[in-house]
């Protein structure tokens, strides 16, 4: 089943999409943030494109794992989307994907670094989708718990 992963931010949105077994993220695009309601609009084209069974929504928390002004907007964000697309919302740790994405896109060529910022959001987006899909694959194969006896 697919679903679509944002690496929210008040800037861009970066956005991936996994394939239709859910089992690899894929970078798609960036989105600008020009207001709330028009990325929210922008998010459910996309819906109404992939018809996904889920949408995650990375978190930005606090390196102590606390929610601060970012998370709790990110968080407003994905339950107004759920709210007006009805697609499911789930929301994912993302502490960390923008520097990993930057160190996976260190090495590219000039060209490519010239739209570093827009790659780096999608390879976020990417990042936290790919988790997420790791997340759901490893539950589903997990033994159930064993009975003591």
């Amino acid at each position: 089943m697919r679903r679509i992963g944002l690496d929210w931010g008040t800037k861009r949105i970066g956005v991936a999409v996994s394939d239709e077994l859910g089992l690899m993220a894929h970078p798609a695009d960036t989105l600008p943030v020009k207001s709330k309601e028009q990325s929210i609009r922008s998010v459910i084209e996309l819906i109404r494109r992939y018809h996904p069974c889920e949408v995650v929504v990375g978190l930005p928390l606090n390196m102590n794992g606390t929610e601060g002004p970012s998370a709790q907007a990110a968080r407003r964000f994905g339950e107004d989307l759920h709210a007006l697309s009805g697609c499911p919302v789930t929301f994912s740790d993302e502490r960390l994907t923008s520097f990993e994405a930057e160190c996976l896109l260190r090495d590219k060529p000039a060209k490519q670094r010239r739209r570093r910022r827009q790659t780096v959001d999608k390879t976020a987006a990417c990042l936290i989708l790919q988790t997420h899909l790791d997340r759901l694959r490893a539950q589903t194969a997990a033994p159930p718990p064993s009975e003591a006896s």
